[in-house]
């Protein structure tokens, strides 16, 4: 990942599922702008529970995590989607084996977890999704990253 420039764009403290639905119709917003969207932070900080809540939003109400699978297409009123879990990615080069940077080149939106793995292959512009737990609540902060 090239950190070239970035900008905070909004920060969010969330308390609740619920509480993820404006989140979800900014990144919405945001995806024909940056169509990869990198959702960054521990286990259990919320990046299924955001990535479900965009599809919802997208009028999909069945959608699973990619965790075996490592990519999941989603059909939507507005165009596919694509939904990468790289968690269980061990090598970079594994990657070229799913036609990753085709996916990433296809100008559709890539919600990507755990991307660290894949540094090497995403350039700017993106947008950082980084969400991590403060007490009871999650800390959701949206960056914008350009070239």
């Amino acid at each position: 990942m090239h950190y070239i420039e970035s900008k905070v764009t909004q920060e969010f403290l969330v308390e609740s599922v619920a509480a993820l639905a404006p989140i979800a119709e900014l990144i919405i917003a945001q995806s024909s702008t940056y169509p990869v969207i990198l959702l960054i932070g521990d286990m259990g900080t919320g990046k299924t529970t955001l990535s479900k809540e965009i599809m919802r939003q997208l009028g999909l109400d069945e959608t699973s995590s990619p965790t075996f699978s490592i990519v999941n297409q989603y059909d939507t009123s507005s165009g596919t989607w694509y939904h990468f879990d790289l968690y269980r990615i061990e090598q970079e080069e594994e990657l070229l084996d799913l036609g990753f940077e085709e996916y990433l080149a296809s100008g559709q939106p890539c919600l990507i977890e755990w991307p660290q793995i894949a540094s090497g292959y995403i350039e700017a512009p993106y947008l950082r999704v980084g969400l991590a737990l403060t007490g009871n609540q999650r800390l959701v902060t949206l960056s914008t990253v350009e070239a």
